[in-house]
């Protein structure tokens, strides 16, 4: 280990190192084939139309002990684009 520090302090061969080491990174870079690239576009959906039945609803609540709803509501938002 102490006769490689020597080699890398006497010579200064650490900075010579690292230059051929970007200069490898830079040939490998340059030489290489170019990606080739195609046209994709975006997907195309096909868009569900759902019809619901309207139901009415008013929110009033008058009660005593234990109270269940008649209709239970679980409303979800979808949205997307």
């Amino acid at each position: 280990m102490k006769n490689m520090q020597k080699i890398f302090k006497k010579f200064g061969i650490l900075p010579i190192i690292i230059a051929l080491a970007i200069i490898i990174v830079v040939l490998i870079v340059k030489l290489k084939a170019p990606i080739e690239h195609t046209e994709v576009g975006y997907p195309q959906k096909a868009v569900e139309v759902i019809t619901v039945k309207e139901i009415l609803f008013r929110a009033r609540v008058t009660a005593s002990e234990n109270v269940e709803p008649a209709i239970l509501l679980k409303p979800k938002a979808e949205v997307s684009g």
